[in-house]
């Protein structure tokens, strides 16, 4: 039974070998490496442009009809700046000396807005549900809130148990663990 397989292998390496040579005794695979790093190559000019142009430019500017949407729901916003997610057009700004990003759609209706804000400043149901979760003993390493339509709040917390363990946990505004997701 060894036999064979060494056998398989040789025989695997030789027909590997054979397809590699060209009629004039010139490996095949230099020429093929020579295509593929040219594509390679392109394909990174092409897509560190395209990272130049995004980072810096709006690509299409901002409906009136999203940003009047952000204004009355928002009026106290300051330093707000915009920008597109191409399905949907995302806000970052201040209110009250806390930072929030709004996302709302193309057509202007708000979709939620995220607040950063400390654990201790969740409700006690909700601080009571994470103490009786497993992830209890975890250390909270960031925690804000979601507002999405129809007056829903979600409360998430990112914990971690160790350096290598980590979980994004999201709550309602019962308490009640409704997401354990792996993060990075």
């Amino acid at each position: 039974m060894p036999k064979q397989g060494i056998n398989f292998y040789a025989h695997f390496y030789f027909l590997l070998a054979r397809f590699f040579r060209q009629r004039g005794g010139r490996p095949l695979y230099y020429s093929l490496k020579y295509i593929v790093m040219k594509k390679l190559l392109w394909l990174i000019l092409l897509l560190g442009g395209y990272a130049a142009v995004s980072a810096h430019a709006q690509i299409r500017k901002v409906p009136a009809r999203v940003t009047n949407s952000m204004h009355a729901i928002y009026p106290n916003a300051t330093n707000v700046e915009w920008r597109d997610k191409f399905t949907a057009y995302q806000a970052n700004f201040d209110l009250s000396g806390t930072r929030c990003e709004a996302k709302f759609n193309r057509r202007g209706h708000w979709k939620r807005t995220e607040m950063t804000v400390a654990e201790n400043s969740f409700p006690d149901r909700v601080k009571d549900g994470f103490r009786k979760s497993k992830y209890g003993g975890w250390q909270v390493r960031s925690s804000y809130v979601t507002y999405l339509p129809g007056q829903r709040t979600r409360y998430h917390m990112k914990v971690a148990r160790n350096d290598l363990t980590k979980k994004e946990l999201v709550f309602n505004t019962q308490g009640r663990l409704l997401k354990d997701n792996m993060t990075i």
